[in-house]
């Protein structure tokens, strides 16, 4: 480990002779001094506290040369640790220890973002679904209005039946159909069908027997048949 360490002294005005005769190498004397303090100290530390108590052994590092040094005519102003340089190896060492502490402490932040993250993609998709389920519902009362209301033009008009009607609202559903399947971009988009001019009554009795009436209905008011 290399500690840099800088002292700020002056001579001390009342003790010239002292200053000047006493000491032949002031600086070494304090240098010498300064390295057996940082021997005698930083190893009752660890390396921790070192960095930590930078400041406090620097306190007592100047009060030690104050008293060494004060007889001598010399005044210690203040004394700096600017620098604590430990070993290549023991520097990486710590490195990776703070940083897996912060990994540590950022784990549970990251996993809360991922959470929230997860729910609103769910609430979102939740919320996309219930959409799709209000414009399906919208569609289907659309469409049984404008079934009542051809039923009721129907019962308006004797000289149309009411089965003549149903099977022109199938044979346009089902051209609807046909249609936007053709109009798709997507190749995989494809149905068969027959497309014979009986495939309406076709159509029209097979919706019949899913709706679970196998004989035609009788014509009439279909709001006063339900």
């Amino acid at each position: 480990m290399k500690v840099h360490v800088s002292i700020h002294y002056q001579t001390n005005l009342t003790h010239l002779f002292e200053s000047f005769y006493s000491l032949s190498s002031p600086v070494r004397q304090m240098t010498a001094m300064v390295l057996d303090l940082i021997r005698n100290n930083f190893p009752l530390r660890n390396l921790d506290d070192i960095f930590s108590d930078s400041g406090a052994i620097a306190n007592e590092l100047s009060e030690s040369l104050n008293d060494a040094f004060n007889e001598h005519g010399y005044l210690v102003e203040s004394v700096l640790i600017s620098k604590i340089d430990p070993n290549a190896h023991v520097r990486d060492s710590m490195n990776e220890v703070e940083a897996s502490k912060r990994m540590r402490q950022a784990a549970p932040h990251k996993a809360q973002s991922i959470r929230i993250e997860k729910v609103k993609q769910a609430e979102a998709k939740a919320e996309r679904f219930r959409l799709d389920g209000v414009g399906v519902a919208n569609g289907r009362k659309a469409i049984a209005k404008g079934m009542q209301e051809i039923a009721e033009a129907a019962n308006e008009d004797s000289s149309v039946s009411t089965k003549a009607l149903m099977d022109l609202l199938v044979l346009t559903n089902y051209y609807g159909v046909v249609s936007e399947i053709e109009g798709r971009d997507n190749a995989q988009s494809s149905m068969f069908l027959m497309h014979q001019p009986g495939i309406v009554a076709q159509l029209s009795e097979t919706t019949r027997e899913c709706f679970g009436s196998v004989v035609a209905p009788p014509e009439g008011n279909l709001l006063e048949m339900v």
